[in-house]
């Protein structure tokens, strides 16, 4: 009987299967970080729709007013929020602690920053609550979207790179409405509930 010899590969081959497989992961990482991406988008969304309810609930309960935001580590507007969606916590730390845990950008270095120039206002007093920011995305902590957010705390939103959904933040209005937003097409007069149609951010960093 003959025996049949086994041929290897040869080097073209072998070449020939690594750029077929480096040609194929070039292809897929992308897909699968957008992919990755745009979860990340779709549950930052969820959640800031979620603080949406919790505070038009708390108006509602609160003749219309909306939650105080203080200068505290206890951040009172997310623990008077966070009664309505998690009621049957009692402590003030506990709420605060679930909100922080369940609600908040699942983007690493991002959370959510209430904005205090409308803390403790009527929702009645607020002139388009459909366009009025009531709470968006911020970088490095920050919890409040004030005015040193606006002029010199500019590395939290304005000039804070990359966004962190692709290009865009998380804007929960005063109506309770959700919008993946660009920086630069948000004005100051939407933070301040005045009349001004300057750009909050610069394009460039977008």
């Amino acid at each position: 009987m003959s025996a049949h010899r086994l041929r290897g590969f040869t080097l073209i081959e072998i070449l020939s299967a690594f750029a077929i497989v480096a040609i194929l992961a070039l292809l897929i990482f992308p897909l699968v970080s957008s992919v990755r991406n745009r979860a990340l988008s779709a549950e930052c969304v969820s959640d800031a729709r979620q603080i949406g309810i919790g505070m038009r609930m708390y108006a509602a309960d609160h003749n219309n007013e909306l939650p105080k935001h203080s200068y505290s580590p206890r951040q009172e507007a997310a623990i008077a929020i966070g009664r309505y969606l998690f009621p049957d916590i009692e402590s003030g730390d506990d709420v605060l602690d679930q909100v922080s845990e369940n609600l908040s950008c699942p983007v690493s270095g991002w959370g959510y920053g209430f904005n205090t120039f409308i803390s403790g206002k009527s929702i009645n007093a607020i002139g388009d609550t459909s366009k009025v920011i009531y709470m968006c995305d911020l970088y490095s902590g920050g919890r409040w979207l004030d005015a040193h957010v606006l002029t010199w705390k500019t590395k939290d939103l304005i000039k804070a790179t990359p966004k962190p959904h692709e290009h865009q933040i998380t804007v929960l209005y005063v109506d309770g409405h959700v919008e993946l937003e660009k920086v630069s097409d948000l004005t100051r007069g939407q933070v301040r509930n005045v009349e001004d149609d300057t750009p909050i951010g610069d394009p460039d960093y977008d």
